[in-house]
């Protein structure tokens, strides 16, 4: 927003090492891909816009297996590609 707000317009990605699945499938091809873009509006707060390929970052999912916490339903797929609210099964997914 900073850039956007001294008239700017921005783009900023990532990239990493392939932990997501796509749909039905077991074998991870890409990574969250997070990106982010702001652009300045000609009336009211500028444009922002900050997104991710996946349902949370690894970091939480990491945390909760720490914390000896379960996981939201619909964040991971364990190794057979089946929904886990476990974190352990879903970092080896």
């Amino acid at each position: 927003g900073r850039l956007a707000e001294q008239g700017l317009v921005s783009f900023a990605a990532t990239n990493g090492p392939a932990v997501l699945a796509g749909s039905g499938s077991v074998k991870p091809v890409y990574c969250t891909n997070p990106m982010s873009f702001a652009s300045p509006a000609a009336d009211g707060p500028p444009l922002i816009i900050d997104q991710s390929s996946s349902a949370t970052a690894f970091v939480n999912i990491r945390k909760a297996a720490e914390d000896g916490k379960k996981i939201p339903e619909g964040w991971a797929l364990d190794a057979s590609g089946n929904p886990t609210t476990d974190p352990a099964a879903a970092m080896k997914g």
